[in-house]
């Protein structure tokens, strides 16, 4: 079974990125890892893990993406309260936890675990 949510490790991003620079096929390497092609792409291309694997990012961060990083480092480096932080940012607090538990962004903040919100049935 393929999982949609298969964390990678840092050796494992620059293995992919290694073997895909190198001309394997994608798709042997997404099988091997249990991702999709399209995150191997993105990390040859460096769209992720370009910290680890020294690829230039290909795109600037959006202000979105900075004030995500933002939030995410007031909460797990600088240690300030949920309140605190979503009102420097005017956000609400919801949105700092789901920063926070890596159900925003958790591909940028490399969250270690992160949550997937269930949605209600409408």
């Amino acid at each position: 079974m393929v999982s949609n949510h298969h964390i990678l490790s840092p050796e494992d991003a620059l293995d992919i990125y290694t073997r895909a620079r190198a001309g394997e096929k994608q798709k042997d390497i997404a099988k091997d890892h249990v991702i999709s092609q399209a995150t191997v792409s993105g990390i040859k291309c460096g769209y992720y893990w370009n910290e680890v694997t020294g690829h230039e990012r290909v795109r600037p961060l959006s202000e979105r993406q900075l004030r995500v990083l933002d939030i995410y480092a007031e909460y797990w480096d600088r240690k300030q309260p949920v309140p605190a932080i979503a009102e420097r940012f005017g956000v609400s607090t919801t949105t700092v936890y789901d920063i926070r538990n890596g159900t925003i962004g958790a591909k940028l903040t490399g969250h270690p675990n992160p949550k997937i919100r269930k949605r209600k049935a409408q």
